[in-house]
């Protein structure tokens, strides 16, 4: 994790990571039914309503998805680095 190279920027919320991927692929370990449990987790009320296929995607689907945002605060959290702050690159509206 780049946080371990620059710990003293990870401390001081001096470190910003933008998500991009493919939009075609999830993040590794990061299928439907695991995307569906962290939005559980996060936002229950976001996933328990219907939604229109392009809100599904958003929220659930490959590229950077809500999920995939929720998973990588997760890992930050849990690494020790609560501060570091994300930016999401994909097709939000």
């Amino acid at each position: 994790m780049i946080c371990v190279r620059f710990p003293e920027l990870a401390v001081q919320e001096k470190l910003t990571f933008r998500l991009d991927t493919h939009g075609g692929r999830f993040l590794e370990g990061l299928g439907p039914v695991e995307s569906y449990a962290v939005l559980e987790r996060h936002v229950p009320g976001a996933i328990r309503r219907y939604r229109s296929e392009t809100e599904l995607r958003y929220l659930v689907g490959t590229g950077v998805s809500a999920a995939f945002i929720w998973h990588t605060r997760d890992a930050l959290n849990a690494a020790g680095y609560p501060n570091t702050r994300i930016v999401a690159s994909s097709g939000f509206v």
